[in-house]
């Protein structure tokens, strides 16, 4: 019976670090997912910021807190 018990110890052992290894896995794993998206969320902000500052400074888009600028192609029509 005493060694029942013990193989059962055993068996549960083995169980439980194969458990925290399929758990670490799949940290590191989503862990690398987040980076990655997190580095392709930074690129498409850093995109549509320099796009938004293009559009400010040829006049296509006010800037924050300012009036639309006019474009004098349109002023002459």
């Amino acid at each position: 019976m005493h060694q029942s018990y013990t193989r059962l110890n055993q068996n549960q052992a083995q169980w439980d670090r194969t458990a925290d290894l399929r758990r670490q896995r799949l940290l590191r794993q989503t862990r690398l997912e987040a980076a990655a998206l997190a580095t392709e969320l930074e690129a498409e902000f850093e995109n549509t910021l320099r796009e938004t500052q293009y559009q400010i400074q040829r006049g296509n888009v006010p800037a924050p807190g300012k009036p639309q600028a006019q474009n004098p192609s349109s002023q002459s029509a």
